[in-house]
């Protein structure tokens, strides 16, 4: 299992860990902002820094459930996820990660977007996610990829989300 969700399949996560949700395309970002050196600033102190104009670029997910259901992720208001705060993201591309917290660095720094979707075959590189996840345990990454429709509740493309 490679704890891809393509179609609203649902991810492995594991109970009680905190998770940082993110667009795959905003790591880039944090890489070059934040240098090697500085991997002890705290992931609070990264959204400020980062991303000064888009405070929800990084959201915070505790899961609460071993299989988690990615029909939770709805597409929600601007106004409504002032009111939410922790359980919101926004996605430029609708392609979220759910990462680990306590492996978020490590991660980040072997990720590559274009790599990610570079692929003739799939949606996406499956083999160069295969290298990013290995020797990890497979609910410390949980890869969203958007479903294109119309219905709100789908992760479909850009927009504020918000985990119930």
């Amino acid at each position: 299992m490679n704890n891809i969700s393509v179609n609203q399949e649902s991810v492995r996560v594991t109970a009680g860990s905190t998770y940082i949700i993110i667009d795959g395309l905003y790591i880039s970002d944090i890489k070059k902002s934040v240098k090697a050196f500085e991997r002890d600033v705290s992931i609070e102190e990264i959204q400020p820094i980062v991303f000064p104009y888009n405070e929800l670029a990084l959201g915070e997910f505790v899961a609460d459930v071993e299989l988690f259901d990615v029909s939770r992720i709805k597409k929600i208001t601007y106004d409504k996820s002032l009111r939410a705060k922790k359980n919101v993201v926004s996605t430029d591309t609708g392609l979220l990660l759910f990462v680990n917290k306590p492996v978020f660095w490590d991660f980040i720094e072997s990720f590559d977007y274009d790599t990610l979707v570079d692929s003739d075959e799939s949606l996406i590189n499956e083999s160069f996610w295969q290298s990013l996840i290995k020797g990890f345990n497979i609910t410390d990454f949980a890869l969203i990829i958007p479903t294109i429709s119309g219905s709100c509740t789908s992760s479909g493309g850009g927009g504020i989300y918000e985990i119930s």
